[in-house]
């Protein structure tokens, strides 16, 4: 086929509608690597796993299309000894994995019923990083904020900061009375 042959039979523009319905950033670049197929087989596979999502999106329960965050650069910066993951970006990671997990046990609950077995074909070898996950939400509230208890020296350090602040605010406020006394301030001040 020539080099043109995509744009000439309007593939282009296909893509481009597909990209454009993508939420998220690794979707439009699966969608932009996607190529044309002379092979019978995988393009009735390709229709038949259309066809089953789109049953998902018209008559099932809502499919959990979200959090799927573009990690890859984070991922490629942290196989780098020495460096580290960012808090948000550990966020971002935990909601990830709730996503892939949430989307497998989808198509999975489905399976068990007979449904769709082209998309579960898709997500059942598809590794579930649980222990990750626990361990993430170990260091993580659901906020995404760190926990106190995130380790035993962040717990001694948020101790100590507590601690420290209380003591300064008790001698703010015998500082203060003090002042009072002696008429240096309003006796309404705070």
């Amino acid at each position: 086929y020539p080099h043109t042959f995509e744009e000439k039979i309007g593939f282009n523009t296909i893509r481009a509608l597909l990209s454009e319905k993508c939420v998220s950033d690794m979707g439009r670049a699966e969608v932009d690597d996607i190529r044309y197929s002379t092979s019978l087989e995988e393009v009735n596979k390709k229709l038949l796993r259309t066809n089953e999502f789109k049953s998902v999106l018209l008559f099932d329960d809502p499919f959990p299309a979200q959090d799927f965050n573009n990690l890859l650069p984070t991922l490629s910066r942290i196989a780098i000894d020495g460096t580290h993951i960012e808090l948000d970006e550990l966020g971002d990671l935990r909601n990830l994995i709730n996503a892939v997990i949430q989307s497998v046990v989808y198509f999975r609950i489905r399976h068990e019923d007979g449904k769709y077995p082209n998309l579960w074909e898709l997500c059942q070898n598809m590794a579930l990083e649980k222990e990750l996950l626990n361990a993430i939400n170990r260091i993580l509230d659901p906020k995404g904020n760190l926990r106190n208890d995130a380790s035993d020296e962040l717990s001694r350090i948020r101790a100590a900061i507590i601690r420290i602040s209380n003591d300064a605010d008790r001698k703010i406020r015998k500082l203060l009375t003090v002042a009072k006394q002696d008429g240096i301030v309003k006796e309404d001040a705070e």
